[in-house]
């Protein structure tokens, strides 16, 4: 549908991704987008115009990330994105920008448009933190709820903590 990878092959990569930056000492961010209220878009307009939401924000994406940047699938409405050699500050400005750009685009179709926004949450990680997949995901998705419960259509992000 949004021809993106899904979140077999993102778990994958991201565990290529945490054994190669313990090895090399690069940072790494993650960003999790989620759209805001798009369960009254598909209540309101079918899954067929929802799909269709899906894969112009896939293209949005697709067109503000580079090319060595891993875009993926994780569910529903979610999309993740790894960052590799990036820090949480040119994450922020990275995230930014897609969500001004989600913001300023017209969704769905000519005869039936909608303005929407994105909550996207951000966790930086660096080689020696040890991270796992579970962990990450889940302090994403922290992030990602606090973007949605601080108001929605902004960005929430922040350093991985080692679980102590």
């Amino acid at each position: 549908l949004t021809k993106l990878y899904n979140r077999r092959y993102l778990i994958q990569r991201l565990d290529e991704e945490l054994k190669r930056i313990k090895r090399h000492n690069y940072p790494l961010v993650c960003m999790m987008i989620d759209i805001d209220h798009f369960k009254q878009v598909n209540d309101k307009f079918g899954h067929t115009y929802g799909d269709l939401v899906l894969e112009q924000l896939a293209d949005l994406i697709k067109k503000t990330i580079r090319s060595i940047d891993i875009i993926c699938r994780y569910g529903g409405d979610e999309i993740v994105i790894v960052l590799p050699y990036t820090s949480l500050e040119g994450a922020f400005l990275v995230a930014e920008r897609l969500r001004k750009r989600a913001e300023e685009f017209a969704f769905g179709t000519i005869e039936k448009s909608l303005d929407l926004t994105i909550s996207i949450g951000l966790i930086e990680i660096a080689g020696k933190d040890n991270a796992t997949i579970d962990s990450l995901f889940q302090k994403l998705d922290t992030q990602l709820y606090e973007a949605k419960n601080s108001g929605r259509n902004k960005t929430c992000g922040t350093l991985y903590e080692n679980p102590h």
